[in-house]
């Protein structure tokens, strides 16, 4: 079984949520309303308050 998940919020909106520091480029490059399958590239926000994409 995998797990898939939705983000629809926009880059700016996440960054300004949680208070984050610049992002890599990646970060907005990511499409948003749509579903994250594991296979696919994610955001993802560190323990350190940064952003970044795992692939």
């Amino acid at each position: 079984m995998c797990s898939r998940y939705e983000l629809g919020a926009p880059p700016e909106d996440i960054i300004e949520r949680f208070g984050l520091a610049p992002p890599s480029h990646a970060f907005f490059d990511q499409p948003t309303e749509s579903e994250i399958r594991p296979i696919d590239p994610a955001s993802i926000i560190g323990t350190d308050k940064t952003a970044d994409v795992l692939p």
